[in-house]
């Protein structure tokens, strides 16, 4: 069958403005790409400094952990020696900068990964916005196109009539002959390929011809549902091209 060409001179403005919104989806992309990696980094290093500051408290817990134990042994040994035992003094971690430090540097880390997921969150947005403009765009363009489509149909089947009229009245005519018909095989041929009879359509009866097994009513129920498959697939494919070519036609589709 000759390729269809169904892309109407109506929806090259369409194109055009395609074209810029494939482009402005793809940047918003590549903002929202960017956008992860940054996070990402970000979000390692607060891991970092969360584990660097309780490295520090940790070495911190250890020593006063370390020194209670000191002082209850001291206790244990006074009371064992019968002397009087010290005076319990409980102790106190001191000030520690490198631990001051470290805390203020996770602080500011969890504040900035904060800021960046806002910042992931609104360049998200901005590129399903922008994906969703290219596919109103792609929608408006198969609009068109399927309405040029079903035009040259219904073009076709009334040219087929039109012709189909055109055999008829020369068949008349021939009937019509003072010394009778000189077509009758003709006739016989066409009246073959045109009439399938009251339980075929044409198309039904004209694809039996290779397959005689579409005569039977579930057989050529599959049939039209392969091809209707077929078809699908084969818009599904451009549509998906479409929203990432804005040249891409249906005839590059795989047939």
């Amino acid at each position: 069958m000759e390729a269809l060409k169904i892309i109407p001179a109506s929806d090259r403005d369409l194109r055009r403005e395609l074209a810029d919104a494939i482009a402005n989806a793809s940047a918003a992309d590549a903002q929202v790409r960017t956008a992860k990696s940054t996070l990402s980094r970000a979000e390692d290093k607060l891991q970092a400094a969360i584990g660097h500051a309780r490295s520090i408290k940790g070495d911190m817990d250890r020593a006063t952990a370390a020194a209670t134990e000191r002082a209850a042994q001291a206790i244990l040994e006074a009371l064992r020696a019968g002397r009087e035992p010290p005076p319990v003094l409980l102790p106190e971690q001191p000030e520690n900068p490198a631990l001051a430090q470290a805390l203020a540097a996770r602080n500011a880390t969890q504040l900035a990964v904060l800021e960046l997921e806002l910042e992931l969150k609104k360049a998200c947005e901005a590129a399903a916005h922008a994906r969703n403009h290219v596919t109103g765009i792609v929608d408006a363009i198969i609009e068109i196109e399927a309405r040029a489509l079903a035009k040259q149909a219904m073009e076709a089947i009334e040219t087929h009539w039109r012709l189909l009229d055109l055999v008829s009245g020369l068949l008349v005519s021939d009937n019509a002959r003072m010394d009778g018909p000189r077509l009758r095989a003709f006739q016989d041929e066409i009246w073959r390929e045109t009439n399938p009879g009251p339980d075929h359509d044409l198309r039904q009866y004209r694809a039996a011809r290779t397959n005689r097994l579409l005569l039977e009513d579930h057989n050529w129920r599959g049939y039209l549902d392969k091809m209707a498959g077929i078809e699908r697939q084969r818009w599904d494919d451009y549509m998906s091209r479409l929203s990432h070519d804005a040249t891409a036609t249906f005839e590059e589709s795989s047939k």
